[in-house]
């Protein structure tokens, strides 16, 4: 299918595999997308063809460059812009289309229904997109499918309009005559209130003025709305300006009577003049998108509701507030904007159109789906003795460590790459000479026979068990489940397929690895501490979401409790889980007296080392540094330093392709991972059963 999106080359319209459709999401055949000016543009310009000029317009990017080059890591953050930088971004969030598939847990939406999406990740200008089902809403009868695609601009100016607190028959200054200001202006004219627009382009006076509003150039804007409220001033102002200033503030402060409001809408800093705002008592406020919700991954994501009982207006119910406008016949945006529509493979021509002087105020994107496929890139023969691999989520990590070191191997030949973010599988495929697919395709493919799962967390008990389903052995980066059910679903599914299941708990294939487990073969019963300094999570991030990455414990500390059932044995007994899901001590108990101790914080300072083993035992102790030293005390054995990191993933790679190609059995038991994440649910319930 096609879709537009943004590099540092520019505007492109590429073909990419259709989205998944999760659950709690709406699968859409887009009719209509509305290019948004403003936002769009600026999402365009942020991808500059050069590096240094995506720095500059982004202080924080410079600060963070320079810290790094003083850390020397200068390399590392260079590859890491330019990979950005040339990254396709999809653009577009508020389109119209039909429904042709619901996700689990929707009721209220089914397949044919007409529908109006939003969202800057998901409603993209696309021919397919799956969007949550907070950010669609049905289109009412007698709404046009043109029309409707304004939705998501039509949010934005209904909660500016609630942000300003006015009530019916008060008057509303709109400063800003672009897209989204003249939008506003309509529905607040629809929704009862007097308005008085202002534009400081005199060309964009003509059409509100045609639409029967008072609009007026930014020299006259004062003696205007002064006259048109009897001296009194606008009971609410409404910046729907980019950038401007303190100037554009002030204005609106002169513009607003004493006790009004000025409700900042576009990208204008909070700045002004305080005496103006002080003497007024004005108030300045600011309107979040297309209201509560937005932002929020439990609403937009996870489709969890806000209760109407205490939170009247959601994004979602402004969206439908604003198609019931339409459905009254209260206005038309894209016959009284005059949207130019355009077919979506124009996108290109129609964003350099925006650089104009008389860019058109809407631009609409139309998508005739009776077009023919574009051929798939063809698929190569598969040379006698490889194994065939469909790669499911390249994400950053993937594309620095599993797609490289799968790359180089002569055992492997990379198929399908598989990706949610269909965009970022074109550009993976593209490097590695596959096919970029769905996962149906994928799966449907004979000459796979590994699937590499490195997706969110969340999604890795599914594609296991679809990949198994499919015949295909699997690898799937930790952990392997988030929760007993999933496992158990696993392990069943594992012992009737009878194919190999590996799990990416790589540091038990470290080079020192091998080394230490032989020092504690020697030295037991032991004593195991492994700190782990893992640094803050930074807020937000889907890690520390338990139901997507299962929290630090499940996410991450997995791979620690499996180093300690690496060197001591899966026959253990957990003693103790103190802390929570993100800051945690875990305690173990072997039956020869053995005791493991992960201690895992991210507290700590960045300049410490990350990970550290020490071993105790007879008289003896050893002490790994991360995965780059092996020290011994009262042992008769050689310190060993190896020259950069290795914490074993090209190992398990070569153990995966003798595996899988019968030279020998290879150390990969899947009894073990099932083991460890045993261990690691348990220590989850533990801390659980604390907190509660």
């Amino acid at each position: 299918m096609r879709k537009v999106v943004v590099r540092a080359g520019g505007v492109e319209v590429i073909d990419v595999p259709e989205p998944f459709l999760g659950p709690g999401e709406v699968l859409v055949r887009a009719e209509y997308s509305l290019l948004s000016s403003g936002t769009e543009r600026s999402a365009v310009a942020a991808h500059s063809p050069t590096l240094a000029s995506r720095l500059l317009q982004n202080p924080s990017l410079l600060l963070k460059a320079a810290e790094r080059l003083i850390r020397g890591k200068a390399l590392a953050s260079y590859k890491k812009f330019k990979e950005k930088a040339e990254s396709p971004k999809p653009l577009g969030y508020s389109l119209s289309g039909v429904v042709i598939g619901v996700g689990q847990r929707i009721s209220d939406i089914l397949p044919g229904m007409k529908v109006a999406c939003g969202g800057t990740k998901f409603a993209h200008h696309a021919e397919i997109v799956s969007v949550p089902v907070n950010l669609c809403v049905p289109v009412p009868q007698g709404v046009g499918m043109q029309d409707a695609s304004f939705v998501s601009v039509g949010a934005i100016a209904v909660h500016a309009i609630r942000r300003a607190g006015v009530d019916p028959g008060e008057a509303i200054a709109v400063i800003g005559l672009g897209l989204i200001g003249t939008i506003a202006a309509l529905v607040a004219r629809a929704s009862g209130f007097r308005v008085i627009g202002v534009e400081k382009n005199s060309k964009r006076l003509a059409l509100p003025r045609e639409l029967g509003l008072e609009a007026f150039a930014l020299e006259e804007a004062v003696d205007a709305v002064m006259e048109l409220t009897a001296g009194l001033g606008a009971d609410a102002v409404l910046l729907c300006t980019s950038g401007g200033g303190p100037d554009v503030v002030n204005l609106g402060f002169d513009l607003a009577r004493p006790g009004g409001r000025v409700v900042l809408v576009g990208n204008t800093e909070p700045c002004g003049d305080r005496r103006r705002m002080y003497e007024k008592e004005l108030e300045l406020v600011m309107a979040t998108s297309y209201g509560p919700g937005r932002y929020d991954p439990a609403y937009e994501e996870k489709g969890i509701d806000y209760p109407a009982k205490y939170i009247r207006w959601t994004e979602k119910r402004n969206m439908e507030y604003f198609l019931s406008l339409l459905a009254q016949g209260k206005f038309s945006p894209a016959r009284d904007l005059k949207a130019l529509v355009l077919p979506v493979e124009s996108a290109p021509e129609a964003y350099r159109m925006l650089e104009g002087e008389d860019a058109p105020l809407a631009i609409l994107f139309s998508y005739a789906h009776e077009r023919a496929p574009t051929a798939a890139r063809p698929l190569p023969p598969k040379p006698q003795g490889r194994i065939g691999v469909a790669f499911v989520g390249p994400g950053r990590f993937a594309r620095e460590v599993h797609l490289p070191l799968l790359a180089a191997s002569p055992d492997f030949q990379l198929r399908h790459i598989v990706s949610s973010s269909g965009e970022k599988a074109v550009e993976v495929a593209r490097a590695y000479g596959a096919r970029c697919s769905s996962l149906q395709e994928a799966l449907n493919d004979k000459g796979v026979d590994l699937v590499f799962v490195t997706t969110r967390h969340n999604s890795h008990a599914e594609l296991v068990l679809q990949a198994l389903s499919a015949g295909k052995a699997v690898f799937v980066e930790k952990p392997l489940a988030l929760n007993l059910s999933q496992l158990e679903e696993i392990v069943e599914a594992q012992r009737r397929s009878g194919l190999p299941v590996v799990v990416g708990f790589n540091r038990r294939y470290s080079p020192l690895s091998a080394e230490l487990k032989a020092f504690v073969e020697e030295h037991r019963p032991s004593t195991i501490l492994y700190r782990v300094n893992a640094g803050p999570l930074p807020k937000g991030h889907w890690l520390g979401d338990p139901d997507v990455g299962g929290g630090r414990l499940i996410g991450e500390g997995c791979h620690f409790l499996d180093y300690l059932v690496f060197l001591l044995g899966n026959d253990f007994t957990l003693l103790d889980a103190t802390g929570n899901s993100n800051e945690f001590v875990v305690s173990v108990a072997w039956p020869d007296g053995s005791l493991g101790v992960v201690v895992y914080s991210g507290r700590g300072s960045k300049d410490m080392p990350k990970e550290r083993v020490e071993v105790m035992g007879k008289g003896a102790s050893s002490l790994l540094d991360d995965f780059s030293s092996l020290k011994f005390y009262g042992a008769a054995r050689k310190d060993i330093n190896i020259p950069s990191q290795d914490k074993g993933h090209r190992r398990q790679i070569e153990l995966l392709s003798n595996l899988l190609l019968g030279r020998e059995p290879a150390p990969l038991a899947f009894e073990e991972a099932v083991s460890s994440t045993l261990l690691t649910l348990a220590a989850s319930d533990a801390l659980g059963a604390k907190d509660a």
